[in-house]
């Protein structure tokens, strides 16, 4: 097993004017630190919406990907009505993998903040969905309300499956699970996705592009991916070293 490397990348969000007027209307910083959501009456009260989804496993590909809450992945027996066999968490520091033996889980522990690199995870869990959808199975992804996280994970599968842009992949999830809504960190990590998949190399504006391997989180530092830099290497004339305790790929 590869030692965990702790190593910290700062992640920053390109000029807002550069991204506007691709960031779909209506749009805010997501699920607004959801955790503190989760049994908030006044929140409830606030919006009836976002407490009704909190109950529903929201079918967004037929008969294979669903999204939803932690409420949803505590329930076992809709869990069973509806025929999942693969469960996606993406909230390990507050929801568990509640029946290891009744269902396959792939648990991160992602952070619904703006400097959370999920883009590092992307690959690793559509693989898990596409080892899913290859034994005829269905796949259920949550964090605890089901609106920013486990959202961009679904989102990054139909924009690699489907060859969809960010605006596509947006208003067709929403159309299924209308409380979707990643922060916008999440957004320009989902566009530059896309981006990489099949746009011109200068279409992202990030050079040279420095990936840093380390582990993903603290909480599971055997989980080794490489993050994408966003710390300017180069200004001008003046240069910045690399930690040599690091392992780097440019």
């Amino acid at each position: 097993m590869p030692p965990a490397l702790n190593i910290p990348s700062k992640l920053t969000i390109p000029s807002p004017e550069a991204k506007l007027e691709e960031t779909p209307s209506g749009a805010d910083t997501g699920e607004d630190t959801e955790e503190t959501k989760v049994g908030d009456d006044q929140t409830k009260a606030e919006n009836p919406t976002k407490s009704k989804y909190r109950a529903i496993a929201s079918e967004i590909l037929d008969d294979f990907i669903y999204l939803g809450s932690d409420m949803v992945a505590q329930n076992k027996e809709e869990l069973q009505r509806i025929g999942i066999t693969h469960i996606v968490n993406c909230s390990g520091d507050y929801s568990q993998n509640y029946y290891p033996e009744d269902f396959k889980y792939k648990k991160y522990h992602l952070k619904d903040h703006p400097i959370e690199n999920i883009e590092s995870v992307f690959y690793d869990a559509i693989k898990f969905m596409e080892e899913c959808e290859d034994g005829k199975g269905k796949c259920y992804l949550h964090c605890v309300q089901g609106i920013s996280r486990s959202a961009t994970l679904v989102m990054s599968y139909l924009i690699l499956k489907r060859g969809w842009d960010y605006k596509t992949t947006f208003e067709f999830i929403q159309t299924k699970r209308p409380i979707v809504n990643p922060n916008l960190s999440f957004i320009t990590q989902l566009m530059w996705l896309q981006k990489r998949l099949y746009a011109p190399f200068d279409q992202i504006p990030v050079y040279p592009r420095i990936y840093i391997v380390s582990s993903h989180e603290k909480e599971d530092p055997t989980k080794i991916v490489a993050k994408l830099s966003m710390e300017h290497f180069f200004v001008e004339k003046m240069s910045k070293s690399m930690d040599p305790r690091g392992l780097f790929l440019i």
